[in-house]
């Protein structure tokens, strides 16, 4: 717990240094994955993107969250595409979906639209996770946020699934 302490008290320029000689474990490389989203550090943003191939499922969940929520940008849809359908990782999968509905807010995308609404649909699928899919659905479609359900506090019987078969069709 010091050495993570002491790493985390290093600016953000020297722990871009330690994760490229991967000196970092998989809790300091997602602490800083979080300082560098929280701080907007656009220098360390091609190495988060990388990062969503790690083994770690914490390193990879920091990584979607520092990508969807703090840069609002990211390169690699289709690997966030791949974690959201089969990532292991049910906090993975639910982040991508989440992050889906941040990246592509108001643009009314066809196709990740269509792919929210195949996830909302998976009845094999953690139920935490449709129910974040639904939400990031109605981002993609700029439904108004004080328009929409609270995730957190939703059930699957306050799905509009009229909407979301009229996606999954796409």
């Amino acid at each position: 717990m010091k050495r993570r302490k002491r790493i985390g008290s290093l600016s953000l320029g020297a722990r871009l240094v330690l994760l490229r000689r991967g000196m970092l474990d998989p809790c300091e490389i997602a602490d800083a994955v979080a300082d560098f989203g929280v701080e907007y550090f656009v220098e360390a943003k091609p190495d988060v993107e990388q990062l969503l191939d790690h083994d770690d499922p914490i390193v990879r969940y920091s990584a979607i969250v520092a990508l969807g929520f703090d840069f609002c940008t990211t390169d690699r849809i289709e690997r966030l595409l791949d974690i959201l359908f089969r990532d292991p990782d049910r906090d993975c999968r639910r982040a991508a979906a989440a992050a889906f509905g941040c990246l592509h807010r108001g643009t009314n995308d066809k196709r990740i639209a269509g792919a929210l609404a195949v996830v909302v649909r998976n009845k094999n699928e953690e139920d935490d996770v449709r129910i974040f899919a639904y939400t990031a659905l109605l981002n993609v479609l700029g439904i108004p946020r004080n328009l929409q359900p609270d995730p957190l506090s939703m059930a699957l019987g306050d799905i509009d699934w009229e909407l979301v078969r009229g996606y999954s069709a796409l």
